[in-house]
């Protein structure tokens, strides 16, 4: 749905899960931190970067986790959106050596 009102929630939801699994990691909680990052991605609408975000962040998680593949697919999901910002593209990179090295 394209309704401004529908996508403002989503990208509230979006942005409180994204807050919450963030506070997980931080909190060394992985599984935790991946079901609220599988949420975040459910809900992040496709304007700006809220979805690549989502999906390279729950690359880290899966990473720390030890599912490579996963976090391999999430990159390319990430770079494949193609609103991921340019300045941040080197973290991706590395995430995605990190998966192949894995």
């Amino acid at each position: 749905d394209k309704s401004p009102l529908k996508n403002r929630k989503k990208v509230s939801i979006c942005r409180s899960m994204m807050t919450a699994a963030q506070d997980k990691m931080e909190h060394h909680s992985p599984y935790e931190a991946l079901t609220a990052y599988n949420k975040a991605v459910i809900f992040a609408p496709h304007l700006e970067d809220h979805l690549s975000r989502a999906c390279a962040d729950r690359a880290k998680c899966l990473l720390e986790i030890g599912d490579h593949e996963s976090a391999l697919n999430d990159i390319e999901q990430a770079i494949a959106v193609d609103d991921y910002p340019f300045e941040k593209l080197f973290e991706l990179e590395e995430r995605r050596g990190h998966a192949f090295y894995g």
